[in-house]
């Protein structure tokens, strides 16, 4: 974040792919395996351990970022883009919006900071 004298508000995006879990070096070589690489991986995505990960992102970021931005007078607004957890295997839709919604109350805090948060 670069800020200058007169900043007095910033944008913080956050995009990607929320509740990820760990896929790091995960992959599949075998061409006559039953599930390819991306399947895998999508089936980490929103595990119980990614949601646990994700808060401890989230906190992180609230903690290191927004918190001391706030306290020197900036405002942050956050915007929140993801793919979520709509469609991952084995996850039902009411799992997927109540993370979707703890993922926005994570940023938000009682400040209302974020200003718009959308499945991609």
């Amino acid at each position: 974040v670069l800020l200058t004298e007169s900043s007095d508000a910033v944008a913080l995006i956050l995009r990607g792919e929320a509740f990820r879990g760990f896929t790091l070096g995960l992959y599949v070589e075998d061409p006559d395996a039953e599930v390819d690489t991306s399947t895998l991986r999508r089936g980490i995505v929103c595990a119980p351990s990614a949601r646990a990960a994700q808060r401890a992102l989230a906190k992180n970021h609230v903690a290191r970022l927004i918190e001391p931005l706030e306290a020197r007078g900036v405002r942050v607004d956050v915007y929140l883009a993801s793919y979520g957890c709509e469609g991952a295997p084995g996850v039902s839709e009411d799992v997927a919006r109540r993370w979707w919604a703890e993922l926005i109350s994570w940023y938000d805090g009682s400040t209302f900071r974020v200003k718009a948060a959308a499945p991609l």
